[in-house]
Formats: C-alpha cells, sequence, structure tokens
C-alpha cells in the first residue's frame, strides 16, 4: 500500500524528533497530507499498546521484530523509498551494558563479520 492510503487512518508514531518519524513526516509533507496521530511516544511498547487497544495503526521500520513478537496483529507493508541513512549501534561500556545489549551487540558483530562484503 502507498503512504498517501493512510491519510484518514488514525496513527500511532514514534515521536516527531525521532529519525524514522522525521522520515514519515517528509514523506507526508511531499504528498501533501496531514497525517491523523492519535498517539505519539518514543516507546515501542506503548505504541504496541496503542494498536492492540484499536486507537489506531503503527508504521514500524522494516526489519522490526514485532510481527513475530505480535502474531495477533495484521502487518501490511508500506511501498516508500529506502532511507537513505546507515545505522550505528552504540553501548554502555562492558559492565555496565545490560546483558541482552551486551548479547545483541555481540550477535551484530558477528552477523557483520559473517555478512560484510
Amino acid at each position: 500500500m502507498a503512504l498517501a492510503d493512510l491519510a484518514d487512518v488514525p496513527l500511532c508514531l514514534a515521536e516527531p524528533r525521532r529519525y524514522f518519524r522525521r522520515y514519515l513526516d517528509g514523506h507526508f509533507r511531499e504528498l501533501g497530507v496531514t497525517p491523523k496521530v492519535k498517539v505519539e511516544s518514543a516507546s515501542v511498547m506503548q505504541l504496541m499498546q496503542s494498536v492492540f487497544l484499536g486507537l489506531g495503526c503503527a508504521v514500524l521500520p522494516q526489519g522490526s521484530l514485532l510481527p513475530e513478537m505480535t502474531p495477533a496483529l495484521r502487518f501490511r507493508s508500506l511501498i516508500l523509498p529506502p532511507m537513505q541513512r546507515q545505522a550505528a549501534l552504540v553501548v554502555a561500556p562492558v559492565g555496565k551494558v545490560t546483558a541482552l545489549a551486551q548479547n545483541f551487540l555481540v550477535f551484530a558483530q558477528t552477523w557483520l563479520a559473517e555478512n560484510t562484503d
């Protein structure tokens, strides 16, 4: 579906200062569409709770684990140009980082080492 198809859909989106939200807002502006934002949050959990409550639909970056974590929700692909920014991963030093963040960092380093051209 196209981004313009969301013109009349209530949305649950990240706060306007988040990069992905700025990316979406830029494309909405280009289309001359004012999104109907019902919930804004920096918390993905809060956005997903809002979707589960029926307050609106969320727009998430491709590659998110949320489809696997929320099988009760229906996901649809949006046609959008690729984001022009590369991701960076920054974590606290060893001893101050959470176990989850440390394991993710190790996984990411392994994946990058195996998948870099």
